[in-house]
């Protein structure tokens, strides 16, 4: 284990708790933020919980009752009467299942019909499970090859986050970056068009476009409609052999 990790383990006393009880609220600092990032994401419905699993081999690096492994929740939270009972509550799992089957270490047995039945339940849902020689790890199920990449949950973010008329914008690494921000914000209608200055109330004269006199200066307008536009982009597509004259164009 990297030493940052036994670091962060140590202060927020991570060996002893979920896997998802990832930082105390009273501790401040970066840690702490990155923690809170899950409940952002949940707001752009991305459960990272569900992202980012926890694969069992050895069972050296998992708890037994506390960490979400064996099911959609932990074991106590399935089980609290056998969690009540349970001599170490932050067992791991390979604490628990040997290669021969169960064993257990309770405060006092289970002799309730309850406490019974809950036993024969966990039993079945635990299986067949058999621990191995690998280590425990992490799996993200974003990713093709199981590994956690940024760049494929800022891809998973972003079209969550599109709306039903939206559009994706490529960007590519050829086209200068300046170019692509600005086609990206023309996208969203945040370019200073006069129609946009309007509505965050500055003051402006007139909402008709300067150049033709003829619309409202909006995003469509101003790039794509106007007759100074088309003439540009006509330019550019050479739909015109006649170089433009820029003279004429800006004035």
């Amino acid at each position: 284990m990297a030493l940052w990790s036994r670091v962060i383990t140590g202060i927020h006393n991570l060996s002893n708790k979920h896997s998802y009880c990832m930082a105390k609220k009273s501790i401040t600092g970066v840690w702490n933020n990155v923690a809170r990032a899950e409940n952002d994401l949940k707001k752009v419905g991305i459960d990272i919980n569900d992202v980012i699993t926890k694969k069992v081999c050895a069972g050296d690096n998992t708890l037994f009752w506390l960490d979400v492994w064996c099911g959609n929740g932990p074991l106590k939270d399935a089980f609290p009467d056998l969690y009540r009972l349970e001599e170490h509550k932050s067992c791991r799992v390979k604490d628990r299942i040997k290669i021969g089957g169960l064993t257990w270490d309770w405060r006092s047995p289970p002799d309730s019909e309850d406490q019974v039945r809950n036993l024969n339940s966990i039993s079945s849902r635990i299986g067949a499970f058999q621990p191995t020689v690998r280590l425990d790890h992490w799996n993200c199920d974003l990713s093709n090859d199981g590994k956690y990449h940024v760049d494929v949950l800022r891809q998973r973010i972003d079209h969550s986050q599109l709306a039903a008329n939206e559009r994706v914008i490529t960007w590519i690494h050829e086209v200068p970056i300046k170019v692509t921000c600005f086609i990206w914000r023309a996208n969203l209608g945040r370019i200073p068009t006069a129609c946009a200055l309007k509505r965050r109330c500055v003051p402006i004269t007139s909402t008709l476009c300067e150049c033709c006199s003829l619309a409202d200066e909006d995003v469509d307008h101003i790039l794509m409609r106007c007759h100074f536009a088309a003439t540009i982009w006509g330019y550019s597509n050479g739909v015109t052999s006649r170089s433009p004259n820029l003279q004429i164009l800006v004035s």
